[in-house]
């Protein structure tokens, strides 16, 4: 557990640093206080480097334990391609009879985050349990090794939560794919997953995979009847507090700048060897765009989310800032290359949806994620009020947000856009819930009226729209949805 180790020296003394730094403000300290600050300092400073020690000395240290323990361990340096995976995965899925596997599932949005994080556990975990190696060994289409009942294995199936022909729409996703070697036509998507019986679309105990959530901590509201097959949870959002069955070291919960990072902890935890290139370039640009490089002023980036950085850099043959700054900026170049998206796909690349309910009272809506400013989706032919309201129908919403967030100038800004049918009683209420309610106002948002006043207004299909431009920027949607959630808690409470 050497990275382990690494994780936790370097965690613990950051904690340290940033706890005597508060402790240092303090306007007045004995001189018996001023000597344990400097102690934790020394402390803190001497797990660092360490922590650096063993991180540098990594490489050797793998190889010496690999040479001594290989009666009792696998050898796992000829893991498959990504391709290869994936076609065996398939295979077995085939197979007569089925193995039993597991579904590992990310969020309803598809970022680069749960994409990373599904395909790279699942391969991590499929090699952990297969260094036997039957599930490795051949790439014969009859994959008779699973299908045998006298070694039935357990088979990890990454599942992409979305319908296959949105999956282009992830550009960002698409790219590294590419960059990474990875067919994308390969991957299993949530609409092949109900065909190949992967998932199941109603309640069925004949076909019941057990499930893992990556990157959202509570299924979604159309698999919900799904909630006793969820048997782990790795996330980075607040705890819903759904699916409290799985608890202990199965729940790890814990607010980083990335799911992937978690991730990328877990699976070092086990063992290097479990990290390939491709799968360790795939949470790498997943880590840099969601901490924006790790960037100290944007305040995302945790400890973990360092770590995890330094751990997945030898794999992907990256040894400078540099190097992982290139490859940031091709992430975050592919993923704003959404100008050739219509305003409806552009609503469905990035958005994700959530149920309410108190006694008989059940309220839907959903939050999309743009990277183009209001202005510019106002331009477009096709009228962005009523792209939302087309989107509230057809997936029965009562109101539908949209988080705009571009750089204009040299400076990054967020913009907040909703829609609600014509007449809706919920308008006001979220208006006066953002704007002048305690949480609203960690938004810091103002009423944008230089835009059409048929944005704001009604239009022809009976939209009425408001838009905000959100001052505070460092709110993601993991921040500004909790506090949308709120409001409408209230407002459906009795």
């Amino acid at each position: 557990a050497l990275n382990d180790v690494i994780f936790e020296l370097s965690h613990t003394a950051q904690s340290l640093t940033t706890f005597v730094a508060s402790r240092n403000t303090t306007t007045s300290m004995s001189n018996s206080d001023l000597r344990w600050p400097a102690m934790l300092t020394i402390g803190a400073a001497t797990g660092m480097v360490a922590a650096g020690m063993l991180l540098a000395l990594r490489p050797l240290l793998k190889e010496a334990i690999s040479h001594s323990s290989s009666a009792s361990t696998s050898d796992l340096s000829g893991l498959p391609s990504l391709d290869e995976y994936f076609r065996r995965v398939r295979n077995a899925l085939k197979a007569t009879p089925r193995p039993a596997f597991t579904v590992l599932l990310g969020n309803a949005s598809v970022d680069l985050d749960s994409v990373a994080c599904s395909i790279a556990y699942a391969f991590a975990l499929q090699a952990e349990v297969d260094a036997c190696p039957r599930f490795w060994e051949s790439s014969s289409s009859s994959s008779s090794s699973l299908s045998s009942s006298s070694n039935m294995h357990s088979l990890y199936v990454p599942v992409l939560n979305l319908p296959r022909a949105d999956l282009p729409l992830r550009t960002e996703v698409m790219a590294l794919f590419g960059r990474v070697g990875l067919d994308p036509s390969l991957c299993i998507c949530k609409d092949e997953a109900f065909a190949l019986g992967v998932l199941p679309k109603v309640a069925d105990e004949r076909s019941s995979p057990a499930i893992i959530l990556v990157d959202h901590n509570e299924l979604q509201p159309s698999l919900s009847f799904l909630d006793p097959n969820v048997v782990e949870i790795i996330d980075h959002h607040v705890d819903s507090g759904a699916h409290q069955h799985v608890q202990s070291e199965r729940r790890r919960i814990e607010v980083t700048g990335s799911a992937s990072s978690l991730v990328a902890k877990h699976i070092g935890f086990h063992l290097d060897a479990l990290f390939t290139q491709q799968t360790a370039m795939l949470l790498l640009g997943a880590i840099l765009i969601d901490t924006v490089d790790l960037d100290p002023n944007i305040d995302r980036a945790t400890a973990i989310d360092h770590t995890a950085v330094e751990l997945l850099l030898p794999f992907v043959g990256m040894h400078s800032t540099e190097s992982r700054r290139l490859l940031f900026e091709f992430v975050r170049e592919q993923k704003f290359r959404c100008e050739h998206l219509s305003t409806s796909q552009l609503l469905r690349k990035d958005d994700k949806l959530w149920e309410l309910r108190s006694g008989e009272r059940f309220l839907r809506y959903g939050i999309s994620s743009v990277l183009l400013p209001l202005e510019q989706l106002l331009a477009r032919e096709e009228g962005l009020s009523d792209a939302v309201l087309d989107r509230i129908h057809a997936l029965n919403l009562e109101i539908c947000f949209v988080m705009c967030s571009f750089v204009r100038e040299g400076a990054f800004e967020r913009q907040l856009f909703f829609v609600v049918p014509q007449g809706s009683a919920l308008k006001e209420v979220v208006l006066e819930g953002l704007l002048h309610s305690a949480e609203g106002e960690i938004l810091e948002l103002e009423s944008i009226s230089a835009l059409p006043s048929s944005t704001v207004g009604s239009t022809s299909k009976g939209a009425s729209a408001h838009a905000f431009r959100q001052l505070n920027i460092k709110a993601t949607r993991k921040q500004v949805q909790p506090i949308i959630h709120a409001l409408l808690q209230k407002y459906i409470s009795p």
